[in-house]
């Protein structure tokens, strides 16, 4: 998705690498212009001029008028066209949210429900359909407009030991081709896992599009990561990287739904932080009702001064933290970017990671980054669904 250095080839691949690195300058900066262009790609006018011009008739990219000139000629600026192509971006997890958007990451159109995971594969993949087509319908955009789907799923093929009624354990034993199969509803499909697609819309809308290297970290139900290295969201061999949300960080501690223990994610998830506030209410015989522990009750004890609920909150940000410690020893990242409901309703939570993670960082120069709090709020992860099928559609676009 960033942009990068014009590559040496066959004709072909460079024009199609050429091409997408050109449109990314366009959706980056503008309004621009071809010259400005041809600057920051590093290619010849005449190369990019021919590019503008199947962009032009595509009808993908429009002429805004004349900019401002130092002197000579006023340049013509250049902006993607907004209304040229839509995408439609879902995100399921426990709810299942649609987005219908354009180019710019701007919702035409939205969509969410509770999913029912007492169904099997087709009861559970026809409400989804359900909900992509409501968010198609809801948005007014014609079919035909939509070019591209993106899905973001927890992970497939996972170990699982824990409550067969959790949608956890729907995913576990999910078959992704089959899923994937009855998840068509007419337009093509990019997958791609629900830990990442915060990174896929920082980068693409967001503080990321500022960032080379950033690491975006998902707390919510469960604990994910999308790592943007040089400008591009990292998936690791087989497309199956990133499970920070399964690494150690107490070995021989809590038991973790995937087998193993002492997980970030057995600490850190909102499920944890509701075991853990459970756990501190029976210890000190204080009455509760069940149907109060919920992560918006616990939220609101937080914002009361509740001093258990604090605590619950505190030691989990800081057990957060020290796992992001542990990544950014390793990746060196110049930020991190803090997603997810736990991060965006419990300040208490992010703050409390940053701080014990910049306590456990190994080299103090490594410790010059910056932690920000997601910037796509507003139903990112679908919004990074549809920008995962935006990258999708800008590959095949320029590999015609």
């Amino acid at each position: 998705m960033g942009n990068s250095s014009k590559v040496t080839g066959s004709s072909g691949l460079m024009r199609s690498i050429n091409m997408k690195i050109v449109l990314n300058i366009i959706l980056q900066h503008e309004p621009i212009s071809r010259t400005e262009i041809s600057e920051r790609a590093g290619l010849a006018m005449p190369t990019v001029m021919r590019m503008i011009d199947v962009f032009l008739a595509d009808g993908l990219v429009r002429e805004l008028g004349k900019g401002d000139s130092s002197g000579g000629r006023k340049p013509v600026m250049l902006c993607v066209n907004p209304d040229a192509y839509c995408f439609l971006g879902t995100d399921i997890s426990r709810e299942c949210h649609s987005v219908v958007t354009d180019i710019h990451g701007q919702i035409k159109g939205k969509s969410q429900r509770v999913l029912d995971y007492a169904q099997d594969a087709d009861g559970v993949a026809a409400q989804v359909r359900e909900n992509m087509r409501r968010a198609v319908a809801e948005s007014g955009i014609a079919a035909e407009q939509i070019v591209y789907s993106g899905v973001g799923t927890p992970g497939i093929g996972f170990k699982y030991i824990g409550e067969p009624s959790h949608i956890f354990s729907f995913w576990s034993t999910a078959d992704s081709d089959q899923l994937q199969q009855k998840l068509d509803i007419g337009y093509p499909t990019a997958f791609e896992n629900v830990g990442r697609l915060g990174a896929a819309a920082e980068l693409r809308y967001g503080v990321g599009k500022e960032l080379s290297n950033f690491l975006y970290i998902y707390a919510d139900e469960g604990i994910g990561m999308g790592a943007v290295l040089d400008g591009r969201l990292e998936s690791g061999h087989l497309g199956i990287g990133g499970e920070f949300g399964h690494s150690t960080i107490n070995y021989g501690g809590q038991l973790c739904y995937c087998g193993n223990r002492g997980c970030v994610e057995a600490y850190c998830s909102s499920p944890a932080l509701l075991r853990e506030y459970r756990t501190l209410l029976v210890s000190s015989g204080t009455a509760y009702r069940e149907e109060d522990l919920t992560l918006f009750h616990l939220m609101c004890e937080v914002e009361s001064g509740n001093k258990t609920a604090m605590q619950v909150v505190r030691e989990a940000g800081k057990a957060l933290g020290v796992g992001i410690a542990n990544l950014i020893n390793i990746y060196n990242p110049e930020a991190i970017v803090m997603g997810g409901e736990l991060s965006q309703t419990l300040p208490l939570y992010a703050e409390s990671a940053e701080s014990e993670a910049r306590l456990h960082i190994f080299l103090q120069r490594a410790a010059d980054l910056h932690f920000f709090e997601a910037s796509v709020d507003r139903h990112a992860e679908a919004v990074g669904a549809a920008a995962v099928a935006v990258e999708a559609f800008l590959s095949r676009y320029c590999e015609r």
